[in-house]
């Protein structure tokens, strides 16, 4: 069945947090962060939900989320922390293959894979149309049909996304063109964050020298 609450926690930012301040834990940070703030009402709420968690696992849902973006001195104490979580609460804990978390015995273990080349077409699709741009989807599309490196790339969401970002650029007008492989993806990726930079910061832009 449903779970009855779900609450999300963004891993990294809850071990920042109890840095400064180490009586925190994951249930009250967790309120906080949906937005509980009276300590009155997180009181009431971390009374409820231990009362949840006496009944059934599945009334109340942890979505743990970024545990590889979560600094390494911080990670032992978060794994403590989310195994007195566990005897009374169902946890999803997402993380990139190579932060997996070893250290816990997970029941069931899912791998988002690349998408399928139908999918692929359909977020392009989609992505353009939202954006109030849907005659440029084809452009893409044609491109990958002609780079079929770039093509491979692509069956990942968040290269895609950036593809699908470049492609709508007003800059293509002064005769840029698409990224043929993974090195000009990221060069181009990167000169779009400067120049996003430098227009909404002038007076703070990007000193690439600094960051090369």
């Amino acid at each position: 069945g449903r779970f009855f609450l779900p609450l999300f926690v963004p891993l990294r930012a809850y071990a920042l947090a109890k840095t400064q301040r180490p009586a925190l834990d994951l249930l009250h940070f967790a309120l906080e962060f949906c937005g509980v703030e009276a300590d009155n009402q997180i009181e009431k709420w971390e009374n409820i939900l231990s009362y949840l968690s006496g009944t059934e696992r599945n009334a109340v849902l942890f979505l743990l989320d970024g545990w590889d973006e979560v600094p390494q001195d911080k990670r032992e104490a978060l794994l403590a922390d989310i195994k007195k979580l566990e005897y009374g609460f169902s946890i999803i804990i997402t993380s990139r293959p190579s932060g997996y978390p070893r250290a816990l015995a997970p029941t069931q273990l899912y791998e988002i894979t690349d998408l399928p080349p139908d999918s692929i077409a359909k977020l392009i699709t989609r992505w353009h149309t939202v954006m109030g741009q849907h005659a440029q989807a084809s452009r893409l599309l044609n491109h990958l049909k002609d780079y079929p490196d770039l093509s491979q790339l692509a069956r990942n969401p968040f290269l895609l996304n950036l593809l699908c970002a470049i492609n709508i650029q007003e800059s293509f007008a002064n005769g840029v063109v698409l990224p043929r492989n993974r090195t000009e993806l990221y060069s181009q990726t990167l000169a779009h964050i400067y120049t996003y930079q430098t227009n909404k910061y002038p007076a703070n832009p990007f000193d690439r020298q600094a960051i090369s």
